[in-house]
C-alpha cells in the first residue's frame, strides 16, 4: 500500500510540476513500518506520507530548491529520509 501512495504522489507531483520523483525501496519499507498501527492498521500511512513526503517537496518546490525538469530520489538511509537529485 505505502508502495501504490508514493507511486500516486509521484505522479502528482510530475503533473502539476513537471519534477520526477523517483523512490527507493528503503523509503517504502520506512514509510510502511511508520504509518502501520496495531490498532488503526494501515490508516496512519497517508499522515506519515503527508509528513515525510509531500510536506517535504512542497516546501524544496516553494524555496526554489527543485523545479519542472529536476529528476528526485526520496530514500531512507537509516536516520531519517532523504531527498537529492
Amino acid at each position: 500500500i505505502a508502495d501504490i501512495l508514493l507511486r500516486e504522489l509521484a505522479a502528482q507531483v510530475r503533473s502539476s510540476n513537471g519534477i520526477e520523483v523517483r523512490y527507493e525501496e528503503s523509503a517504502v519499507l520506512e514509510i510502511a513500518r511508520r504509518g502501520y498501527s496495531s490498532v488503526f492498521g494501515v490508516r496512519p500511512l497517508r499522515k506519515v506520507i503527508s509528513e515525510e513526503a509531500r510536506g517535504r517537496l512542497a516546501e524544496m518546490i516553494l524555496r526554489g530548491e527543485i523545479s519542472s525538469g529536476d529528476v528526485i530520489s526520496f530514500s531512507f538511509d537509516g536516520k531519517g529520509f532523504v531527498f537529492s537529485r
